[in-house]
């Protein structure tokens, strides 16, 4: 199997430190399993996924913790039980390793987002 051309991503976790990238690597295989065939890119800086050529989740490595960012604001209205007890801000949800975002929230989200961005194209 040839292997996979370098992509945004790649840059943006080879610039960051060796403990960061293992959690954003396995966040980046999480996302990837739940939308294969999504391309990798990056979106105002920040590491994402694009699903129909439109964004449709990012994440970033912060100095005390990491986020996910659905690039919409409405996740903690779309997810309000889920995301308690978590930081939220208007367009990102922060988690740390010992408290990671679960996979079904993430696919949810990500869910989420490709309809919406459906919806607004008329899909």
């Amino acid at each position: 199997m040839p292997a996979r051309p370098e992509t945004p991503i790649d840059t943006y976790l080879s610039g960051i430190k060796p403990e960061q990238r293992g959690v954003l690597e396995a966040l980046r295989e999480r996302i990837r399993a739940l939308v294969p065939g999504a391309e990798e890119t990056l979106s105002y800086g920040i590491p994402a996924f694009r699903v129909e050529g439109k964004i449709v989740i990012g994440f970033k490595a912060n100095r005390s913790d990491y986020a996910i960012y659905p690039f919409s604001g409405g996740a903690a209205e779309r997810f309000p039980g889920e995301l308690s007890g978590r930081t939220v801000t208007s367009g990102s949800i922060h988690f740390t390793p010992e408290s990671p975002i679960p996979d079904d929230l993430l696919r949810r989200i990500i869910e989420w987002r490709v309809q919406a961005n459906r919806e607004r194209a008329g899909r």
